[in-house]
């Protein structure tokens, strides 16, 4: 029980990031192994990520990274969403 409150510590505060890098939490459900992320960025824009808990990096972004979603967690994702061209 220590070790999942643990987890979800460290999920808020990779939330916190992520808010600090100007996206916003809207809804996050526990799926065993990940979190599923709504969120939005600075915009607007609507998103869901599957977030991992063992090491809070990006499972889904939710759009192709060309298999890169990993390299990413929910702080740098949020950059990522907000510098993309308009056409994607």
């Amino acid at each position: 029980k220590r070790l999942r409150m643990r987890k979800v510590s460290i999920f808020k505060l990779s939330v916190a990031n992520a808010t600090f890098a100007g996206g916003e939490l809207q809804a996050a459900q526990d799926r065993g192994t990940y979190w599923l992320v709504e969120w939005t960025t600075r915009d607007g824009q609507r998103h869901h990520s599957a977030i991992s808990k063992q090491d809070l990096t990006v499972i889904s972004a939710g759009i192709c990274l060309s298999d890169q979603d990993r390299d990413f967690d929910l702080q740098s994702l949020v950059s990522v969403m907000e510098q993309r061209p308009d056409w994607m």
